[in-house]
């Protein structure tokens, strides 16, 4: 493990598409205990497609990567599934 505490969250090569468009494309992100991160970007760069997903909104395909919150897995987990 890199990090000497466990991740709070931690995103891996994640790929998400609506309506057959891809948007996120390949995000890794890792927060630790205590941390507090800032998603910036230009518009339509998937920074409110990656909060939708992480938050459980329906519309989303995610169609690959992982998602860990406090070391639970999220995504095909019962919180967020791979067609929301």
């Amino acid at each position: 493990r890199l990090h000497p505490k466990p991740e709070t969250l931690s995103v891996t090569d994640l790929h998400i598409s609506i309506e057959g468009k891809n948007v996120v494309k390949g995000v890794n992100l890792i927060v630790l205990p205590g941390e507090i991160h800032a998603i910036m970007g230009p518009n339509g760069s998937g920074k409110s497609t990656l909060a939708y997903v992480l938050t459980g909104r329906p519309g989303y395909e995610v169609i690959s990567g992982k998602v860990l919150y406090n070391g639970e897995e999220l995504l095909g987990g019962g919180w967020i599934t791979e067609s929301l």
